[in-house]
């Protein structure tokens, strides 16, 4: 028992090695065998952690003891399988199931079920709910919502209106989850009008109850721009006794900022630190985004200042708010002060980066400059201040030009790389973004 408790405490922990070694012990030091529960802590466990390989061994181990699988495990590895998105292997352990002792169960089948939604794979995954009904195996209310989800994702409006009907028709009675499924899909969706409605619908049926329902609602008015609103589900969800949590308050952020009322985002925060919320990365980014879209260029040094005396670390959406926006500015040298610092932490500048850079050379006239940078995009190698500034070839926006003896796509000649879709991309977002729409168009014919 000891020794069991011991194993489940460093699975738990996720401190597998441990786990092994104390498995180890149990039979060289005590002469202890362990038995199929044993066993079954540690397979789950490295499924869980997306080592299928150590769970098949610890599987194939346990078998050579004489010990058989069991329900337990039988699902660790279907679960793990699923994980790592090898759904034909986690088919074939249920199908060896059905033949055998012990039979799939509903856990069984729901984990097949995900597996396929998570995937994308809506029709086997819809095949798996039919087989459990024809089979009598308990369809739950979490097998649909699981399905609800998975065809929401994939964009699959009318069989998630279906699937919901299908589920009335069966005579399962949705959750809270279920409408929270339905709502966030409407929202994500665009279908606006039928997320309004069934808000309503929820509010009076009672089923807004818990923290995540109201962010799901908050989070649907805010992309729709209507924060009144949003703070009205605030005060109506604490009327309910249900706080706020860091969620709640970052969406309601990234919501005021998107619409550029800065002012109100600051408030918003000044109320999240006063409930005990640390902030986050994310909230900064909003907030600095916030800045530049309010004209708020002064608030966007104290920002960064507050990220670092917070000891947070800026990502790619970090630098990519504070490029593109000093960009929009047309303050290119601050711009480049902060793509320099990121390549300096190892970061690599995506398509939104590069295209806001490449806009604003365009729009300065800085042809050579703007070239020099796609060019080096095309090699791989990022620019240092010196070689950006130092090197920049000499060639036209003529696209005919572009290809001509390696034109600015390669230094040098004899490498005769070709341009790829990244930067290709690039340059079209770039030129886009500076209004030189006709370029944009006679390179786009080009490229295609």
């Amino acid at each position: 028992m000891t020794y069991t408790l011991l194993i489940k405490g460093y699975c738990k922990e996720g401190m597998l090695e441990e786990a092994q070694k104390i498995l180890k012990n149990m039979k060289d030091l005590h002469g202890l065998e362990a038995d199929e529960a044993v066993f079954g802590v540690l397979i789950d466990a490295y499924c869980r952690h997306g080592k299928i390989e150590d769970a098949i061994r610890m599987k194939d181990e346990m078998l050579s003891l004489g010990l058989k699988k069991n329900v337990f495990i039988y699902n660790a590895l279907i679960s793990g399988y699923c994980k790592i998105g090898k759904m034909k292997e986690a088919e074939l352990l249920v199908g060896e199931m059905e033949f055998a002792d012990p039979k799939p169960d509903s856990y069984s089948y729901n984990t097949l079920l995900n597996g396929y939604c998570t995937g994308g794979q809506m029709d086997k995954a819809f095949e798996i709910c039919n087989l459990m009904v024809e089979r009598g195996i308990g369809v739950s209310t979490l097998t649909y919502n699981t399905l609800l989800k998975g065809f929401f994702h994939s964009g699959s409006v009318n069989d998630a209106l279906h699937l919901w009907f299908l589920m009335l028709k069966r005579g399962l009675v949705p959750n809270e989850i279920s409408f929270s499924i339905l709502l966030n899909g409407f929202f994500k969706t665009g279908n606006f009008e039928k997320a309004l409605i069934l808000w309503k619908d929820m509010l009076s049926r009672g089923y807004a109850k818990s923290v995540v329902t109201f962010n799901t609602a908050i989070d649907g008015f805010c992309k729709l721009g209507r924060m009144e609103d949003a703070e009205e589900i605030i005060r109506r969800m604490k009327g309910r006794g249900c706080s706020p949590d860091i969620v709640t308050y970052r969406t309601l952020i990234d919501g005021f900022c998107k619409k550029g009322d800065l002012e109100k985002a600051f408030e918003i925060k000044d109320t999240m630190l006063k409930s005990g919320f640390l902030p986050s990365i994310e909230m900064f980014n909003s907030l600095i985004s916030g800045a530049f879209k309010s004209k708020r260029c002064d608030k966007v040094n104290a920002i960064s200042a507050e990220i670092h005396s917070k000891e947070l670390s800026p990502n790619i959406v970090t630098y990519g708010a504070l490029i593109s926006g000093w960009c929009e500015e047309g303050m290119i040298n601050k711009a480049f002060d902060f793509y320099f610092e990121m390549i300096q932490k190892g970061l690599t500048p995506n398509l939104m980066i590069c295209s806001s850079l490449v806009s604003c050379l365009y729009r300065q006239d800085k042809m050579d400059e703007a070239n020099a940078l796609l060019q080096k995009l095309v090699d791989f190698n990022i620019p240092t201040k010196y070689d950006f500034f130092q090197r920049a070839s000499n060639h036209d926006l003529n696209p005919q030009s572009v290809n001509q003896d390696g034109g600015f796509f390669n230094e040098d000649p004899t490498k005769k790389l070709e341009p790829n879709y990244f930067m290709c991309n690039v340059a079209i977002a770039g030129i886009c973004k500076s209004g030189r729409m006709e370029d944009a168009n006679e390179f786009h014919i080009y490229f295609v």
